[in-house]
């Protein structure tokens, strides 16, 4: 799936070499550490914070410079997108330096037993 996301987005790399990445629900930064090099910037999202702990030690594991994880959830990042949630966190994103071409959207899946 890694493989496979790198190859979609590397075929427009040339055009999102300028343009940033939103990850919603990024967990411990998998697709947000292979998907980085092909674009600008990644603001990547996450509710939990043990996995926002992961997720940071993982980018800097892995030299990634050029990506951010707010702890926040989907909602409240869609609310903050469209200016309707301030506050610590909404600020700390400087949501209005990005330029989004790309949302990658890998939402927790429920187990079966």
């Amino acid at each position: 799936m890694l493989s496979w996301a790198r190859e979609v987005t590397a075929g427009q790399e040339q055009q999102n070499s300028h343009k940033d990445l939103v990850e919603l629900y990024c967990g411990n930064g998998n697709f947000t550490i292979a998907l980085a090099d092909n674009f600008r910037r990644v603001l990547a999202t996450e509710i939990s914070r043990t996995s926002v702990a992961s997720a940071n030690v993982n980018l800097e594991a892995n030299g990634v410079t050029n990506a951010q994880i707010g702890r926040m959830s989907a909602e409240e990042f869609s609310q903050a997108l469209k200016g309707e949630k301030a506050g610590r966190r909404v600020a700390e994103m400087g949501l209005d330096d990005y330029d989004f071409s790309t949302v990658l959207v890998d939402p927790p899946r429920a187990e079966f037993g």
